[in-house]
C-alpha cells in the first residue's frame, strides 16, 4: 500500500488524492478501481475490478471455494 503523504506530494499522483476519510472511484465499462484511505489516512488501498479472463494467476490462486 502507498503512503497518502508520498501520494499527495508527488505532483504525478497528487490529483488522486482525495480529503481526508474519502473514498475515490473510477468506473469502465467493464471495470473499477476504487480507492480508500487506511490506519487513520496514512496509507492508501486500492481494489481493482475487472473482467476474470484479464487474470493471469493460477485457477483458484487465492480463492476459497467453501469445500
Amino acid at each position: 500500500m502507498p503512503k497518502t503523504a508520498a501520494a499527495a506530494s508527488d505532483p504525478a499522483t497528487a490529483h488522486l488524492v482525495g480529503p481526508a476519510d474519502t473514498l475515490t472511484s473510477w468506473f469502465g465499462d467493464d471495470r473499477r478501481v476504487i480507492m480508500y484511505p487506511c490506519n487513520d489516512n496514512q496509507w492508501l488501498n486500492f481494489v481493482c475490478i475487472h473482467p476474470d479472463t484479464e487474470t493471469h494467476s493460477a485457477p483458484n490462486a487465492g480463492e476459497t471455494t467453501g469445500e
